[in-house]
């Protein structure tokens, strides 16, 4: 629901004979690899075993990854124009940096849009526009004359035309992040006679306003800004950024744009892979374009051997697959170690986002892959907390803790209490509970909010133990008893071949 709540518990299906230690991938084309990786597919069949399921046709698990995240690449070849261009500069032999940009969506590009930008164009009329619309503009309108004022900042007030104002750039702010709204600012300081004040000229003529002192501030800029003088008004053209790549054009070129050289715009062709000069110690190479560009999310593969030891089977992922007459549905499922039952039982350190699954007769459901549940005989509330540390307090290293201790309580009527820590295990009918992990203080939170509980059973103990007895009497016998009587026996037959 939207507050959260689930409107079902989870209904559970086993896995049988799901692997752990190896991957196991169906297709190349679903997963990124960075090596060779053999293919080898699964078939493993996930039946339901409750009433209540809400997938009426079968599942299949195909292909298991031991150690993966999602990652996404942008591929050539859609079905949609949506042009990206990939793009690197290069400073001799040390300094070297690539970037993605994209035409329609400036804000998903890796490079600074305020300093480079790639733009798509449908005719030489929409290229013309922007070679206009380079340089950076201010006009001044005075009973309705427009003048173009210069941005080149000064001491000295200079007269606006043949008119009785006159003004001085302040400063210009560029790409200044407003409560989630990039905007441009450029500060001009007006003068009319011994009357002097400040504007503020947005790249949004209606956010214009004059810096009045003792004047309110409201929220809605917009509807209550005053000017001190309402017969001159100002507009402020950014500019495209210093270096803009354009591409779209009627011969398939790609054309870069540039001032980084000055305020006079200069034009350079680019073709794919050569180096141009953007300075005399900088290059730029347009490495490719591809103008029906898409997003494509797989799972990528570490490598064996950047995978941490420590985090065994935590970034596993599994793929499944719902087939039907109509379509087949598909999707990767990431591990959670334990299946939270919704955002609202959530706690810090542990995942929780389940997969929206569109099944083949239109349903949609959750999934996620975790362990199985069990239930334990009564709810157990976590009561307090403990940690005893080592002399000096706890530092916020593990090394200075030297026991942990959750104190809990068993739900049962009687309210039994009991204390659990690392090397202290206890039981309560036929499970034994002992202390496992924690919530330890960070930067942010102060931490000790939960409490993990291992749970475990003595089921099978006395025919372990006898088995670890026939396995030491099997090494005395075979280790020192056999080669005793070996021994002796050999010493016999010397004894007998002497006299």
């Amino acid at each position: 629901s939207r507050d959260g709540t689930p409107l079902t518990k989870w209904i559970e299906r086993p896995i049988h004979n799901l692997p752990r230690y190896n991957d196991y991938i169906a297709d190349y084309d679903e997963v990124w690899t960075s090596g060779a990786t053999e293919l080898r597919p699964l078939s493993l069949s996930v039946d339901p075993i409750s009433t209540g399921d809400p997938i009426e046709q079968q599942v299949f698990v195909d292909s298991y990854l031991r150690y993966a995240y999602l990652s996404t690449e942008v591929m050539g070849g859609g079905s949609d124009l949506f042009p990206t261009a990939w793009v690197t500069l290069r400073k001799g032999e040390e300094a070297v940096q690539s970037v993605e940009m994209f035409a329609f969506d400036p804000s998903s590009s890796t490079a600074d849009s305020s300093l480079m930008t790639f733009r798509w164009v449908e005719n030489n009329a929409e290229f013309e526009a922007i070679q206009q619309s380079l340089s950076p503009l201010i006009v001044a309108t005075i009973n309705d004359e427009k003048y173009e004022i210069s941005l080149v900042g000064g001491d000295e007030f200079n007269q606006i035309g043949d008119s009785e104002y006159s003004c001085k750039i302040s400063s210009v702010q560029n790409n200044l992040n407003i409560g989630g709204t990039v905007v441009s600012l450029a500060i001009v300081e007006l003068q009319r006679g011994d009357q002097t004040w400040e504007r503020w000229v947005f790249d949004n003529p209606a956010m214009n306003r004059d810096v009045i002192e003792g004047a309110k501030h409201e929220e809605d800029q917009t509807a209550t800004a005053t000017f001190v003088d309402t017969n001159i008004a100002f507009t402020y053209q950014v500019g495209a950024a210093p270096i803009t790549i354009v591409g779209g054009l009627d011969d398939n070129s790609y054309v870069m744009l540039t001032t980084i050289r000055g305020d006079v715009p200069e034009s350079k062709q680019l073709s794919i892979g050569e180096p141009v000069l953007l300075t005399p110690e900088v290059t730029i190479t347009l490495d490719r374009v591809e103008s029906n560009a898409y997003q494509d999310t797989r799972p990528r593969i570490i490598p064996p051997l950047q995978r941490d030891p420590s985090a065994s089977n935590m970034y596993s992922m599994i793929r499944v697959v719902i087939p039907s007459e109509n379509r087949t549905a598909s999707t990767w499922l990431p591990y959670h170690h334990y299946p939270i039952e919704s955002t609202k039982e959530q706690v810090r350190r542990f995942q929780y986002k389940p997969t929206m699954v569109q099944l083949p007769d239109g349903k949609v459901v959750e999934m996620l892959f975790s362990r199985a549940s069990a239930k334990l005989p009564v709810p157990v509330a976590l009561e307090r907390f403990e940690v005893d540390s080592h002399l000096g307090g706890f530092t916020g290293s593990t090394s200075s803790i030297l026991n942990w201790r959750s104190v809990v309580k068993f739900l049962d009527g009687a309210e039994t209490e009991m204390a659990v820590s690392v090397n202290d295990p206890k039981s309560y009918g036929e499970f034994w509970f002992f202390q496992s992990q924690w919530d330890p203080p960070d930067s942010a939170s102060q931490g000790l909010n939960y409490t993990v509980l291992g749970v475990g059973n003595r089921h099978g103990v006395f025919q372990m133990l006898f088995g670890c007895c026939v396995a030491v009497t099997g090494m005395i016998w075979a280790f020192y008893v056999k080669p005793m009587i070996k021994r002796k026996r050999q010493q016999a037959v010397y004894k007998e071949d002497s006299k």
